[in-house]
């Protein structure tokens, strides 16, 4: 049972609209990197320039990472 449970509240960790996570496959990484060291709920933060470029990209790749996310081995609240 973990001791204590965090809460990162900014995270750039939809694939592909930023400068923060590049790939899905990168996306997971950072969650795994973020599970291990006791991080349990993310809220993804996108910077709002890849909404005026490309929102339905954004919404695309946020619901991709939720299917993902649903099927990792360690529960994170997205």
């Amino acid at each position: 049972m973990d001791t204590y449970q965090m809460t990162d509240i900014h995270m750039h960790i939809i694939p592909g609209v930023d400068d923060g996570s590049f790939t899905m496959e990168m996306s997971e990484t950072m969650l795994m990197m973020s599970w291990l060291q006791g991080v349990r709920t993310v809220f993804a933060t996108p910077r709002s320039s890849a909404f005026l470029s490309d929102s339905d990209l954004v919404w695309e790749q946020y619901r991709l990472l939720k299917e993902r996310t649903e099927r990792l081995a360690f529960p994170m609240q997205s």
